[in-house]
């Protein structure tokens, strides 16, 4: 009976946790995807690599991120301030069974790196700074997700 009741207890905290990570995004999440946006600060374009199907994944960061003063070997490029990307996703990242946080991904706009896809800081947690302005990832009916302004600023024109 212990047994049943446990495997029973497993099922229902799974179910829940896949619940949560499939719940829609409000739209004060997704009325962030297709913003074009401008760097206020000098970036590092690079990258890290994760140990599952996603491989290799391109990042920016802040020149003062302590990610790249680990892993210096992982700078792609410095970027200038003024830097143009669009935001093309904004996800929830399930970290555990009671945490996640936004993941975002910013196409490149200028030059050299343009189309290239990153991931930009959106947990808040660690080594990063989050450039946003909710790290709760269940937003209210008047909350709006937003890249903070040290970070980036809308594109001239927009």
């Amino acid at each position: 009976m212990t047994r049943l009741m446990l495997v029973s207890l497993l099922l229902v905290v799974s179910q829940a946790g896949c619940q949560f990570g499939n719940r829609p995004l409000e739209p004060g999440a997704l009325e962030l995807v297709g913003q074009c946006l401008q760097s206020t600060q000098e970036l590092l374009l690079g990258t890290v690599s994760y140990n599952d199907r996603r491989g290799t994944t391109y990042i920016l960061e802040p020149t003062s991120s302590d990610y790249f003063r680990r892993y210096p070997e992982e700078i792609v490029d410095r970027l200038s301030v003024g830097t143009r990307f669009q935001v093309v996703s904004v996800d929830r990242k399930n970290l555990s069974m009671t945490a996640n946080c936004w993941e975002v991904n910013v196409k490149l706009l200028d030059a050299t790196y343009s189309n290239i896809i990153a991931e930009i800081p959106a947990c808040g947690f660690g080594y990063e700074t989050s450039w946003l302005n909710h790290l709760d990832t269940r937003l209210g009916p008047d909350d709006h997700l937003r890249i903070r302004p040290e970070f980036a600023i809308r594109c001239s024109g927009d």
